[in-house]
């Protein structure tokens, strides 16, 4: 009896994800203290962190494939080439904290605050990031292709050489951001607010009089 129950008890820890092979723990950390923990190289896919005060915690290299983090408390923590794909992130307070090379791809950042966070290189290709809070950041070099950024805050963000090619900016502020170099073929930006930015080129992108603090004289 006490090996059928052992063998339950690690059938029920053990996710397998369908179609991709790879085998997620379903630890779940949901609403506990675990400021300053290491979680460094850790196979995290699939565990539940909603809630969590994880204030200067460390992922470094983590594996957060398909987490859930959802409202957890995230300022100052490590988070530097971290696996993000597809991860619950709404609502995360993710203040000051260090993205950079992260992949975040398909994560799910809706009114996540990233406000002074640095995703340097980071990858948030078809991210969702509605409504999010991401003023005084640093995206130098990241990847937003395809992401959906509307009524996104990037208010004095750097996103200097960035990549944000088709992405959905409507309704967005970028007021006072740095775009030199910053790609935005195909970046939709109707109704968003450009007013004081830096270095901006808008070759490719889609925008019209509701979007504000462009020259007029822009070709369309």
């Amino acid at each position: 009896m006490n090996i059928l129950r052992a063998c339950l008890a690690t059938v029920t820890a053990v996710i397998i994800l369908v179609g991709s092979g790879r085998i997620a723990t379903a630890d779940s950390y949901a609403g506990q203290d675990l400021r300053g923990k290491s979680f460094a190289r850790q196979n995290l896919i699939g565990a539940d962190f909603t809630g969590a005060d994880l204030r200067g915690a460390t992922f470094w290299k983590a594996d957060l494939t398909d987490a859930t983090m959802a409202g957890a408390n995230l300022t100052g923590a490590d988070l530097y080439t971290t696996i993000l794909v597809r991860t619950d992130l709404s609502g995360a307070d993710m203040r000051g904290a260090t993205l950079s090379g992260a992949v975040l791809e398909g994560a799910n950042l809706t009114g996540a605050t990233l406000t002074g966070a640095t995703l340097h290189a980071a990858n948030l290709a078809g991210a969702i990031l509605r409504g999010a809070m991401i003023r005084d950041a640093s995206l130098v070099s990241a990847s937003l292709r395809g992401a959906d950024c509307f009524a996104t805050s990037f208010r004095s963000a750097n996103l200097r050489w960035a990549d944000l090619g088709n992405a959905s900016l409507v309704e967005a502020s970028l007021v006072g951001s740095i775009l030199t170099g910053t790609n935005l073929e195909g970046a939709v930006l109707t109704n968003a607010s450009m007013t004081d930015a830096i270095g901006v080129d808008l070759t490719g992108s889609l925008w019209d009089e509701t979007t504000t603090g462009i020259d007029a004289g822009w070709p369309r």
